[in-house]
């Protein structure tokens, strides 16, 4: 397996196509409740991975580009640059910017990270009666693990949110909550923690610090950190009244008044304000959906090509692989010539070697004679 600038272009070409694909079914309603949640899951990894490991593999086969992409490519791999004695392409220099950006980004991300985590040392725990106790207990019934996750509030914050990669803790803002708010609040923050979304976010910022000059990997981690929401509301509300739906909304649409805008990323808020109206809108349509069939027939059809698309812009950067053709067919001069003894000579030179001319024009030194009614010229024959 190699690194190669036509596996990256490759692998770009089918992940942005993937991407694309993905923010279409998220932002429509029937899409995203006809394609169940283990299958969007395991396709977000099969992107996220590709785009880790952009190498040919030996499953791959060449697929020769002929026009555009091979100047392209010579431009960019010509040693176009002189340092002192150094001599660098296109390709060099911008090999070394994506690196120095995605190492400041890096940096920036950790330091965002650590100061977060520093001025939440000043937290208070909450305090806890037993019917908070009671609810938790209640919520952690329904994972296979219960963890109890501290709460602890913070007057600095304006909003819910989780945070901790192996210590997690749900941080509340100095806000008066209701009982029914705060049960809501907890449960969609243990929904985070027990579906590892803050290690999926985790990965998704290394991902947009490697890519980040690729516009489409910000448009994929929009869709990830949306697509962790719906999950969540959907695992919520999944056995539960419409009465209890409704409050649920209700929640999410009050608390969608606070906001913050130096949360760290790797944090899952409860009020995600990027993605409210699409979570509410869902939440709202899921169940009217699956019950008004022959209104969706048509968008069946649409469900099934949409998934045919992105199986195989997840499959096809396994199989092919573009490569630069140079030159093209159309630039390759075909010529043709006979060496004869009309047209053709041969001059000995000193080391025993001839030298081949065809209509007065050198074309090859050779070893020996190839032709024995070629004419042989001596060096004393030319004085």
């Amino acid at each position: 397996m190699n690194f190669t600038l036509s596996s990256l272009l490759t692998v770009l070409i089918f992940s942005n196509l993937a991407i694309l694909l993905f923010h279409y079914i998220i932002n429509s309603a029937f899409l995203y409740y006809k394609f169940a949640f283990s299958i969007l899951f395991v396709l977000f990894c099969m992107v996220m991975i590709r785009l880790f490991i952009p190498l040919e593999l030996s499953t791959q086969q060449n697929i020769f580009i002929y026009h555009i992409w091979p100047p392209i490519y010579l431009i960019l791999i010509e040693n176009r640059f002189t340092i002192a004695q150094y001599s660098f392409s296109i390709l060099t220099v911008l090999a070394g910017i994506s690196i120095l950006g995605t190492l400041l980004l890096l940096v920036r991300n950790t330091i965002s990270y650590i100061r977060t985590l520093n001025y939440l040392k000043s937290s208070t725990p909450l305090s806890l009666s037993s019917d908070d106790l009671q609810f938790m207990k209640e919520i952690n019934t329904n994972f296979k693990k219960p963890v109890f996750i501290p709460i602890v509030v913070n007057p600095s914050v304006r909003i819910p949110f989780l945070i901790g990669l192996v210590h997690p803790i749900i941080v509340l803002p100095q806000i008066a909550f209701t009982k029914q708010e705060l049960y809501y609040i907890y449960f969609h923050e243990a929904c985070h923690y027990h579906f590892k979304d803050l290690w999926i976010r985790f990965t998704g910022e290394i991902l947009c610090s490697l890519y980040w000059w690729n516009p489409f990997i910000y448009m994929l981690r929009k869709n990830m950190i949306s697509y962790q929401e719906l999950r969540v509301d959907t695992y919520i509300t999944r056995h539960t009244s419409e009465l209890q739906q409704y409050e649920y909304i209700k929640c999410l649409i009050s608390l969608s008044q606070y906001s913050m805008d130096n949360l760290s990323p790797l944090s899952t808020a409860f009020n995600s304000t990027q993605n409210i109206t699409c979570r509410v809108k869902y939440l709202l349509n899921c169940h009217h959906i699956s019950t008004e069939e022959p209104k969706y027939q048509t968008k069946r059809l649409t469900c099934f090509c949409t998934f045919i698309l992105l199986l195989l812009a997840m499959l096809l950067p396994n199989r092919i692989i573009f490569e630069p053709s140079s030159p093209a067919p159309s630039d390759i001069q075909q010529t043709t010539f006979s060496i004869n003894s009309g047209n053709s000579y041969l001059l000995l030179n000193n080391d025993q070697t001839y030298d081949l001319y065809v209509d007065g024009e050198y074309l090859t030194t050779v070893s020996q004679v190839f032709d024995d009614a070629l004419p042989i010229i001596k060096p004393e024959d030319m004085n």
